[in-house]
């Protein structure tokens, strides 16, 4: 990753900073936009041209008790646990290690059956909306 901190473009491609550094709009950015100073707002709205209003992500985001919400639970969880791991790597070679485990974790826990879920709900809702 660190090759990429000074080019947004391969930030972009390769990584998903927004997700990675803990901000996602459906979990973090709307509350705390709402919360904002004025001052503040005005700073966060310089990076709106990085964000696409989804609400159908929103909408189609599972119930907690439902398989898919016991899986993002439980990624959350593992990207709390792990993310500290990742950023304070001495080396290239130890954030790469520290990454793909990450990767793994996320794997064993079902992080493709939840992102076979949303793929296939946000088009339901996008449907139904007709967005």
């Amino acid at each position: 990753m660190r090759e990429a901190l000074n080019d947004p473009d391969l930030m972009k491609e390769k990584y998903n900073y927004y997700q990675y550094y803990g901000a996602n709009a459906i979990d973090d950015v709307t509350p705390d936009f709402i919360a904002f100073s004025e001052e503040n707002r005005k700073a966060a709205l310089t990076y709106m041209e990085d964000y696409k209003v989804a609400p159908e992500v929103g909408i189609a985001k599972p119930v907690s008790s439902s398989d898919e919400g016991i899986i993002e639970a439980k990624l959350k969880e593992a990207v709390k646990a792990e993310e500290a791991k990742i950023i304070f790597t001495e080396t290239d070679e130890d954030f790469e290690a520290a990454y793909e485990n990450l990767q793994e974790i996320t794997k064993k826990i079902g992080v493709d059956q939840l992102n076979e879920y949303m793929t296939n709900r946000v088009k339901e809702v996008k449907e139904e909306l007709g967005l």
